[in-house]
């Protein structure tokens, strides 16, 4: 006899369209995903029991944006809210497929004169502000009379330390 499934939210439901039923699987898919869109997020996967609230549909609130947006990623075109909501039915076994957005308008380059092309950002923009950070920190690097390698000079190998083991240190 086969018990029958509580159908929880729509992510437990495609996580067992896509079966990853293991905690293992699942923190390989977040590692995967997060490497691409959130690096920060890589190794700090959701623990197996806040996996299971996750899934058992009774949160009150979202997860913390970082998980929120690592999941959007593991999943293309399905909201965090969607994913915390009631499972969706399901034809086949499979959820319907999102309809693809429309492609992007094209953004032709200003011709030499317009607007855009010659002049330089404007100011209190961010891309004013990168420019000139990056025009600062050019020149700082240029104009510095002290580099890296003048304050912390590269020891001998003679006094440096090695470990062994327990932190104990022991100079040669």
């Amino acid at each position: 006899m086969t018990r029958p499934q509580t159908e929880g939210n729509e992510l437990k439901a495609m996580l067992r369209e896509r079966f990853w039923y293991t905690h293992s699987k699942f923190r390989h898919e977040f590692d995967k995903a997060a490497a691409e869109h959130a690096p920060w997020m890589v190794g700090h996967a959701p623990a197996r029991g806040t996996l299971a609230r996750w899934c058992s549909g009774g949160l009150k609130d979202l997860p913390y944006p970082d998980y929120c947006q690592v999941l959007e990623a593991m999943f293309p075109g399905v909201e965090a809210r969607e994913m915390f909501g009631p499972a969706q039915p399901r034809t086949n076994g499979r959820r319907p497929l999102p309809t693809p957005p429309p492609p992007p308008a094209p953004n032709p380059q200003p011709r030499p004169g317009e607007r855009g092309a010659d002049t330089p950002p404007a100011a209190g923009t961010t891309i004013h502000t990168n420019a000139r950070m990056r025009a600062l920190m050019s020149w700082v690097d240029q104009n510095s009379p002290l580099k890296e390698r003048d304050i912390h000079p590269q020891q001998p190998d003679r006094y440096r330390s090695y470990s062994r083991g327990h932190g104990v240190e022991r100079s040669r």
